[in-house]
């Protein structure tokens, strides 16, 4: 997995002069080639919506690099502001649409679900996990999360996965290589989840 643009959405929004669009795709279909040449044929852009995920930017890279790219449904740790007084359903049908009819007036269809929790688990990180389960349930894409390992975060998503009847065969929990501690990787192996090693330094 990996994020092949992101940025606050409302800062590049409002000061679009700061975004060198054509140099960013360039660089990206670069990198992306020679994932290609080197043996790689899918990867998974794991950005949500509140990090800047740009499906058009993402399909043109795809296009260009001949590289297939997932695109993610779903929303960071730090919930967006649109959905702090609208009802879970709204999260739901929000990560349904994107995967089952396309992102905006894109076309661009997500297949894979991202959520968050750091530094710990709180009341809205928890409304995100629900919601992304449900609308797992809802489309059977998988679900690729960002932990905070050191907090054993992993576990706390687990729970909330578990408690909503999540097939965790289906769940990958993101950044597990951040952590030495093998007895919490294990109880995630255990519980019949993915680690996701995403962060290793080569």
């Amino acid at each position: 997995p990996r994020h092949l643009r992101g940025s606050g959405p409302a800062y590049r929004l409002q000061y679009p002069e700061q975004w060198d669009r054509p140099a960013q795709l360039e660089n990206a279909v670069q990198r992306l080639t020679a994932a290609r040449e080197a043996g790689v044929r899918t990867i998974v852009d794991l950005t949500p919506v509140d990090l800047g995920r740009d499906p058009v930017f993402i399909r043109e890279a795809a296009e260009r690099s001949g590289m297939q790219i997932v695109v993610a449904a779903g929303f960071y740790y730090q919930i967006p502001f649109h959905f702090v007084g609208r009802p879970t359903e709204d999260l739901v049908a929000t990560m349904v649409r994107d995967i089952t009819e396309g992102i905006g007036t894109t076309g661009v269809r997500a297949g894979v679900i991202k959520c968050a929790t750091e530094p710990e688990m709180h009341r809205m990180n928890e409304r995100v996990l629900r919601a992304s389960a449900q609308a797992h349930r809802q489309t059977g894409v998988p679900i690729c999360t960002h932990t905070y390992p050191e907090n054993r975060t992993g576990l706390d998503q687990i729970r909330v996965f578990q408690e909503e009847g999540v097939d965790l065969g289906h769940v990958v929990v993101g950044h597990s290589d951040d952590s030495d501690d093998l007895a919490y990787l294990e109880q995630i192996i255990d519980a019949g989840a993915f680690c996701g090693m995403g962060r290793i330094r080569i």
